[in-house]
């Protein structure tokens, strides 16, 4: 059975895997790419503390909210591939 942390930490891979194929500013960063997203317009102070906890959360094997969680995912690739 999947946990909710497991499931979250494969949407975090996705995430970030898609980040730095699709931005040329990311593919230098790190793995999470925190430098790029920090200097994104489209992600608020308070989503990027959300993000950066829930990644803490889901690698300490606690639960992550999944649909919060994708909803946030999908609102920052909407405006960083665009």
């Amino acid at each position: 059975m999947l946990t909710p942390a497991a499931g979250a930490l494969g949407l975090f891979e996705h995430f970030f895997r898609r980040v730095r194929e699709r931005v040329p500013a990311a593919r230098g960063m790190g793995i999470p790419p925190w430098g790029f997203l920090e200097d994104h317009a489209c992600l608020t102070p308070v989503e990027l503390r959300q993000l950066r906890g829930w990644y803490a959360d889901a690698r300490a094997g606690r639960r992550v909210p999944l649909d919060r969680l994708h909803n946030l995912i999908q609102k920052i690739q909407r405006h960083t591939t665009a």
